[in-house]
């Protein structure tokens, strides 16, 4: 099977012979894939988030839950500041 461009020729592991062109193909990937990581990590934030409806179950409403509150909010914080940091 001939290539009429030989820069994108795999070998037998499935890898770039040529490497600047693989790296320019990981950094497409990596800006293409960026917005769907940031959604995933924006919905399992709240999602985390959301389970201190089971924690005022479990702990009733006393000074353990507004702990468990406050170790949920510095981690959803901590979350939403990762997501919207620069990319480099």
């Amino acid at each position: 099977m001939e290539y009429k461009q030989e820069q994108y020729v795999l070998n037998n592991l499935c890898q770039f012979t040529n490497r600047e062109v693989e790296a320019d193909f990981m950094e497409y990937e990596k800006t293409a894939s960026l917005n769907i990581v940031r959604f995933m990590l924006i919905l399992l934030g709240f999602i985390f988030v959301l389970f201190a409806f089971s924690d005022y179950y479990y702990y009733g409403g006393g000074l353990n839950l507004y702990i468990s509150l406050g170790f949920r909010s510095i981690a959803l914080l901590i979350t939403m500041l990762k997501i919207f940091e620069n990319d480099t």
